[in-house]
């Protein structure tokens, strides 16, 4: 829910959920969310003060680099020079920030007047990590230290650069405009003047009497001192003066800095690291605007090893082969408690269709009949062509009440030939027209036709409802009974042919409402086969009567005769429910 802290999460979650010790559940996960630590977790002050203590000048030398306005001349640089002890400065403007430059800097404006250091601190830029200072300091016997890095702290130089813009700062306008011509004057002043760390000038430490300045000219203030000593009493003087100036001067300093260190370690909460634990690095590489850049950087880190008794740390990245880097304890954050990396976000695959699953079973699909096939449904298994329905038509005629039962033969009609039809007042026979979905058989040439025929009694218009005179129509000849045909009605025959067969329905077919039926010549068919219906079962009622009263059995009727019926071309209704007229 955005991210946004442990209260506002547990007043949503407690609207809507609860259970057991939930504030301690949704506490632990706030506070372990990789987003929210590397976003919103401010820096650790874990590490205390530790003071760099020097017992006399040019033991260590700091310098840096003071980045002003450009004054007329375009001058926008100054090289510090720093005795750490003495606290005696030197400032060199500069064009630029080259390694030539600050070693021609070093060299004409400190070390040929000042003398050699034992050690040179700077930080860490390009310009004093260079191969040209390292070639000078081996030269020159100086052993050359750095500060960690993002940490100004750890050199103090950084004090010295902000005294000196104070200074600066208070020059008329005008003079602003040059003010490279007011730097070393107003270093000249600095050094004459008290030091609050060491109680005295940086210059009477540094040369052991005190500078006679302008404002002794003016007021023609004498020189102290007696003029009539000798070079080796005034040498011995100046030893033992610069004696206690040293003792004097590191004790006001060891006053301060513990004073110093007092003051900061009450806003700190030292907390150490071992070898091993993971850690994370604060993100100080941001350049521009990064108002919503992340404080620490995704990577977690493991500390190696640690620089003696100081919060300095060597880390590696984890699972990464990568250089390790040496931090200030300031700059780390412990993270033990979250994952390796930060989960990455999925590549995005290509958009791909997706695959349609069949709403109907494979075996379904080889009926034909058209509910099968729901609207609007992709079959990916169905082939392009597929094999025609086998249609059956069953022929039942009713059998003739009397005893004797004469079969009737049905004449097959060629193709070309046209389908006898009966009139209304011929005898008529009952008709089922019966369609079964079966699979095509290999060759389309072959054609199954199953017909039933049974004797079907000539029965009267006028005789209808009379089972008494049905007698006199078992007669009929041969020829009478091979012109008997079914009455029109939609239920008619048709040939099996693969010309005459529909193509099976397409899935993209719309399913229309099935047509009411038709018929090609007005009357009462369905009234007419009822009426056959129970005529017919009131002969076989008659019969059956009959043959228990005599003891006599019935002739078994001929099988089943497999022929093609006559074609016909009267329209005829399908199980789709579309009129098809069959030429």
């Amino acid at each position: 829910m955005g991210h946004l802290g442990t209260e506002r999460t547990l007043d949503l979650i407690r609207a809507r959920f609860y259970w057991p010790r939930m504030s301690i559940d949704i506490t632990n996960k706030v506070k372990t969310c990789g987003r929210c630590v590397r976003r919103k977790a401010l820096p650790e002050r874990a590490a205390p003060l530790v003071n760099i203590q020097t017992a006399r000048p040019l033991e260590l030398v700091c310098m840096d680099f003071l980045s002003i306005e450009p004054d007329r001349s375009s001058t926008k640089n100054a090289l510090v020079i720093t005795d750490h002890f003495t606290k005696y400065a030197v400032a060199v403007p500069t064009p630029n920030q080259k390694a030539t430059t600050v070693a021609k800097a070093l060299w004409d404006n400190f070390l040929v007047h000042y003398g050699i250091p034992e050690r040179l601190h700077s930080d860490q830029g390009p310009d004093f990590e260079s191969h040209t200072i390292k070639e000078l300091c081996q030269i020159m016997g100086i052993h050359k230290i750095r500060t960690t890095p993002y940490h100004p702290r750890g050199n103090p130089v950084e004090r010295f650069n902000r005294t000196l813009l104070n200074m600066l700062g208070t020059l008329q306008d005008q003079d602003k405009t040059h003010w490279r011509d007011f730097v070393k004057p107003l270093v000249h002043a600095y050094n004459c003047t008290r030091n609050d760390v060491t109680g005295y000038s940086p210059y009477e430490l540094m040369f052991g009497r005190q500078p006679r300045l302008p404002i002794d000219l003016v007021f023609g203030l004498p020189v102290s001192g007696n003029p009539q000593t000798s070079h080796s009493q005034y040498v011995e003087k100046l030893e033992s003066r610069l004696e206690d100036s040293y003792r004097i001067a590191t004790k006001n300093a060891e006053k301060v800095m513990g004073r110093n260190k007092s003051r900061f370690d009450k806003r700190i909460t030292p907390s150490e690291l071992s070898v091993g634990d993971r850690v994370l690095v604060r993100n100080v590489k941001l350049r521009g605007k990064h108002k919503i850049a992340d404080r620490w950087e995704s990577d977690v880190y493991i500390v190696e090893k640690r620089a003696g008794t100081l919060p300095v740390y060597t880390v590696k990245p984890e699972g990464k082969n990568r250089p390790v880097r040496t931090l200030h304890r300031d700059l780390l954050l412990p993270c033990g408690y979250l994952s390796t990396t930060p989960k990455a976000d999925l590549p995005k695959q290509p958009m791909t269709s997706a695959k349609v699953i069949p709403l109907v079973d494979p075996a379904i699909l080889e009926l034909s009949e058209p509910e099968y096939y729901p609207p609007d449904v992709y079959l990916p298994n169905l082939p392009e062509t597929c094999s025609a329905p086998a249609k059956f038509t069953r022929v039942i005629d009713l059998p003739v009440p009397i005893h004797s039962v004469v079969p009737v033969a049905v004449p097959v009609s060629s193709p070309g030939q046209p389908s006898q039809c009966a009139t209304e007042g011929d005898p008529v026979g009952v008709v089922h027209s019966v369609e079964m979905d079966q699979e095509t058989p290999a060759d389309p040439g072959q054609v199954f036709e199953l017909q039933d025929t049974e004797s079907v009694p000539e029965v009267d218009g006028d005789a209808l409802g009379k089972p008494e005179d049905s007698t006199s129509s078992t007669s009929e000849s041969p020829q009478a009974a091979s012109t008997l045909s079914e009455p029109e009605s939609p239920t008619g025959t048709e040939t099996f042919s693969p010309e005459s067969v529909s193509p099976a329905p397409r899935p993209t077919r719309t399913r229309k409402p099935p047509s009411r039926l038709q018929y090609a010549k007005l009357g009462h068919p369905v009234l007419r086969r009822i009426q056959t219906l129970f005529q017919g079962l009131s002969n076989v009622f008659d019969s059956t009567l009959q043959v228990e009263e005599s003891g006599s059995t019935i002739t078994p009727q001929e099988g089943i005769v497999c022929r093609q019926p006559p074609p016909c071309t009267r329209p005829y209704m399908s199980i789709g429910g579309e009129p098809v007229t069959h030429i």
